[in-house]
């Protein structure tokens, strides 16, 4: 087949009038008639039919699930980067969905992540560093800064980390933010340089989470893929979700000589000042008992210190101290956040210190 010039309904396509030109097929042909001609032009290859338009190798198997409910080649839908994803198996009968539901809907207990943390025997302190909001991949993250933390975690052993959410950039047409001026690089492209950069310390690395910025791709192409999820399995670590109870256990040898409890949610909300950043914080804190509570989300760092009234076992009323940490972004004041007038973002990370010897959660400057 002459993939150049094609007759479809007594109709010759110019395949190569339309070469880089993007939306002028779409605008001249209407977006259904259009999917559909470079759905039989490329044989469902996304690659070929994005190529020729001058999107990225993706671009066409998305319009096609969108439009004509197929995807690349007719087989499950590719996102690239070696991904696949899904949404509903449509093979299962009814009854099959029930006992599904009814078994989902009875083992839905919540566990927390019990991380071992194995430390030296002469360690004094451990350091907890939440990695959060990098937006990687947009034309506004700050690349030398996620850098120079990788250079520091392989200089210190005893440092941990986890992604907080908002990994990467994902800029999309129902989103904030501008598709294309906002994008430096394809997903694909982010997703493989973020796992290239991440790999050196990838065993210093607790988990991974989610984001609302991930979440926008399956709002907008009504699909069940999380290239955070994605990145979690290629490192091998935990993939904590939006928001999750994490544990750890730091261990001398086989023993246990310090246990912490933590609390991590990306977050929501619109919060601009301060202080309403704040109040949005010690509110979510409050739902829980955590020793120490993060957030997300909002781009300013600040951190807390609050004290609640328990009982303890013998009935004595006694002060528990928790620990409240908003934490700061990767991001130079361009693009979105410039356009809309929100404050610049805290730029890098915060961390704390956990006692090994003593047990104690203190900020690091």
């Amino acid at each position: 087949m002459d993939k150049h010039n094609e007759r479809h309904s007594d109709v010759a396509i110019d395949w190569e009038r339309y070469r880089n030109k993007r939306t002028l097929l779409v605008v001249e042909l209407g977006e259904e008639r259009a999917a559909e001609l470079l759905y039989e032009m490329s044989n469902g290859n996304s690659a070929i039919a994005s190529g020729l338009l001058g999107y990225d190798r993706n671009w066409a198997a998305h319009l096609w699930r969108r439009v004509l409910h197929k995807g690349g080649n007719g087989k499950s839908y590719s996102a690239g980067a070696g991904f696949e994803f899904k949404k509903y198996d449509n093979q299962k009968t009814l009854q099959d969905w029930h006992n599904a539901y009814l078994q989902h809907s009875e083992n839905s207990t919540e566990h927390a992540l019990t991380y071992e943390w194995k430390v030296p025997k002469d360690t004094e302190t451990v350091i907890l560093v939440p990695v959060s909001d990098l937006h990687f991949g947009s034309t506004a993250h700050d690349y030398p800064t996620l850098l120079r933390l990788i250079d520091w975690l392989k200089e210190t052993p005893t440092a941990r980390f986890f992604l907080a959410g908002d990994n990467f950039d994902v800029s999309t047409k129902t989103g904030p933010g501008r598709v294309f001026s906002d994008a430096f690089m394809p997903l694909t492209v982010a997703f493989d340089l973020l796992y290239e950069v991440l790999k050196p310390v990838v065993n210093q690395c607790i988990a991974v989470g989610t984001g609302n910025h991930e979440q926008r791709i399956e709002k907008a192409l009504d699909i069940d893929f999380d290239p955070s999820y994605e990145l979690a399995k290629r490192m091998g670590v935990s993939f904590i979700g939006y928001q999750a109870f994490l544990r750890y256990d730091i261990k001398i040898g086989s023993k246990t000589v310090q246990e912490y409890t933590h609390y991590h949610t990306h977050g929501c909300g619109a919060a601009r000042t301060s202080g309403a950043k704040l109040m949005k914080a010690k509110e979510i804190a409050g739902n829980t008992l955590a020793e120490l509570c993060s957030f997300a989300h909002l781009h300013q760092e600040f951190y807390g210190k609050y004290s609640k009234r328990v009982p303890d076992r013998d009935g004595n009323i006694i002060n528990v101290e928790q620990h409240v940490m908003n934490l700061g972004a990767f991001l130079r004041y361009e693009g979105y956040s410039a356009v809309a007038g929100l404050a610049p973002c805290t730029p890098g990370v915060s961390s704390v210190e956990l006692g090994v010897k003593k047990h104690s959660i203190h900020p690091r400057q």
